[in-house]
């Protein structure tokens, strides 16, 4: 348990440094918040792909809809657990089942379930709804705003990183690989200012 603590300590001080750098080097505000727990993997994630789409002229609101996203899903999660726990009389026994062994978890939720009621039913089916959403969702949405941060810093190898991500730190659940690659890249120069100088170049060209 120890162990578990220290590596998502050091994930998570490495992760806040990765998105830190990243935008002191943009000289973008807010940039503490990489630090907050829970703001510096949605909002200021979305935050940096803001940022990004702005040079472009494209107006995003990417940190907001990953903040909701994440806490409707924490909400309604929540919210479903409170509301099977208070319909399912040895529910602690089937939370320690599961962990243990899960066929053996839902071999006793089947034995002790109680859910007569066709409301309880249609809320908890409604809260799981919104949270699988939700989830899916802010995922979706994450990766997308690496994937604008990757391809703003090193286009070619953009595709390869987000797959990487979605692998990685999707379905392997390698946390640390997105902040990683953010961390790798952060000193590179950025499309936009590729484009401003020869955008610049041109016109001293034809002057």
């Amino acid at each position: 348990m120890f162990a578990i603590a220290v590596i998502f300590l050091l994930k998570y001080i490495f992760s806040a440094m990765s998105y830190f750098c990243l935008m002191r080097k943009r000289n973008m505000r807010f940039k503490h918040l990489a630090f907050v727990p829970i703001l510096n993997t949605t909002y200021v994630l979305g935050n940096i792909a803001d940022s990004i789409n702005k040079n472009y002229f494209i107006k995003s609101y990417f940190r907001f809809f990953l903040l909701i996203s994440y806490l409707t899903a924490l909400v309604a999660g929540g919210l479903a657990l409170f509301v099977i726990s208070k319909n399912i009389p040895n529910f602690e026994q089937f939370l320690l089942e599961s962990l243990a062994n899960e066929s053996r978890g839902f071999e006793v939720l089947n034995s002790t379930i109680n859910l007569n009621s066709l409301q309880v039913n249609l809320l908890i089916f409604l809260l799981i709804l919104t949270f699988a959403i939700a989830s899916t969702f802010n995922l979706v949405l994450g990766f997308w705003c690496f994937y604008i941060i990757y391809r703003e810093y090193n286009k070619a190898k953009s595709s390869s990183y987000t797959l990487m991500t979605i692998i990685g730190g999707g379905f392997l659940n390698i946390k640390f690989l997105p902040p990683l690659i953010v961390f790798t890249i952060r000193h590179n120069t950025p499309i936009f200012e590729f484009l401003n100088k020869a955008k610049t170049s041109n016109l001293n060209k034809t002057s």
